[in-house]
């Protein structure tokens, strides 16, 4: 099915103008011609003049012209045909998990960009940003996490995906580091046939709209709130995702807890990763206030620095050596590997019916400017051997 539309509908409104102006420009010239003609004052050379002038021509040049600058207006307004096709998609389904603990606000690890935070969570987020720019065509859900989770349901849009990670911290979460409930609340979003099996209610909370596209009009009435959605609102599954989390953490507690939970993930098909934030030598571990900034060093009760290391040893426990990825924090952040270790994952295919609009403006240009070639070939004037001779008329 194909419509036409606008993208630069306003522009229309310039076409009453348009014709304004090659009404009165004719008009005007011709005044202009006489006025001239008038300060000659030879009758004789006036008549002719005006004998070789060809009204008919002139009348042609003008709509030539006026055509031309309708067309051109009309171009302006870019006029595109809306297509609607079903396309077949390629891809997967990832839940990139942020730890935001107060650990992970320990500065050591080098800034990914000059003058930039140098903690582990700003190193973190890079990471997650550029792994998310990594997976076109995928699915993400986003998710932030401390000792509860923040998370947004599977999303196309990259740059929403990206906006939350970006706009949730330390202060927005309960402190503290449950991976037990953070993989727990990715199954839930990769897995929604399974959320009453699972339990999800008590992680990720009761069902809603969460992740619907923003840009639709809210509905009016009773009616549309219940209208069944459209084709270009359903995809289609033809073949499974393959579905996989990402933990991007320095470390945290009940190893044995995350194993199972990861088990659990793995037998539903959920393939776990994680990235391991931090260095080996570790820094000090500081107190936060209410806008997620340091203010003073921990102290444990001896009085001693709270120093915290990544945790790599307990990290690849939980998830294998194939599917661990450190990231020390030198330089700029390396997501190559873990994408191609996603890209190695069972990619599922679905098909859904899209709109596509097209400029069609470019015949309009030319048709204008052929218009406007012609209209500057065509003379006004007869064609006549000798214009400036005086007719001869024979008489009987």
């Amino acid at each position: 099915m194909k419509a036409l539309q606008f993208a630069n509908i306003e522009r229309l409104y310039w076409i009453p103008v348009v014709l304004a102006v090659v009404t009165l420009l004719p008009w005007y010239a011709s005044w202009q011609r006489r006025r001239g003609m008038a300060r000659l004052g030879d009758p004789g050379l006036l008549s002719r003049l005006a004998a070789s002038v060809s009204r008919p021509r002139r009348i042609i040049k003008s709509v030539l012209f006026g055509t031309a600058a309708l067309l051109l207006v009309f171009a302006l307004a870019r006029p595109q045909i809306i297509a609607r096709r079903r396309i077949e998609i390629q891809g997967m389904d990832v839940v990139v998990a942020v730890d935001a603990s107060k650990s992970m606000m320990v500065a050591d690890v080098e800034p990914v960009v000059a003058k930039g935070e140098a903690t582990r969570l700003a190193r973190a987020r890079a990471y997650a940003l550029d792994l998310i720019a990594q997976l076109p065509g995928d699915r993400i859900a986003p998710m932030v996490f401390a000792s509860g989770t923040a998370h947004f349901p599977l999303t196309a849009d990259a740059e929403a995906a990206s906006n939350f990670l970006t706009s949730i911290g330390p202060a927005d979460l309960p402190q503290g580091s449950d991976l037990v409930l953070t993989v727990k609340a990715g199954r839930c979003l990769l897995r929604p046939d399974l959320y009453d099996q699972e339990k999800c209610s008590n992680v990720t909370g009761r069902r809603g709209n969460g992740g619907s596209e923003l840009w639709k009009p809210a509905a009016k009435d009773a009616a549309s709130k219940n209208a069944k959605p459209t084709d270009e609102e359903i995809e289609v599954e033809t073949e499974e995702r393959g579905k996989a989390i990402v933990l991007i953490t320095d470390g945290g507690e009940d190893i044995p807890g995350v194993q199972t939970q990861v088990q659990l993930a793995n037998q539903l098909g959920i393939a776990v990763f994680v990235v391991g934030i931090g260095s080996d030598e570790g820094g000090e571990v500081y107190d936060i206030d209410g806008n997620g900034k340091r203010t003073k060093p921990k102290h444990d009760k001896a009085g001693n620095l709270i120093v915290s290391r990544r945790e790599g040893a307990a990290l690849t426990q939980m998830v294998g050596p194939t599917r661990y990825f450190a990231e020390a924090g030198a330089g700029d952040v390396a997501v190559t590997p873990l994408v191609e270790a996603l890209q190695t994952a069972a990619r599922g295919k679905a098909s859904k019916v899209v709109t596509r609009p097209t400029d069609i403006f470019t015949p309009f240009v030319f048709a204008a400017f052929l218009l406007l070639l012609i209209e500057g070939v065509i003379s006004e004037r007869r064609r006549r051997l000798y214009p400036d001779q005086p007719r001869t008329v024979e008489r009987k």
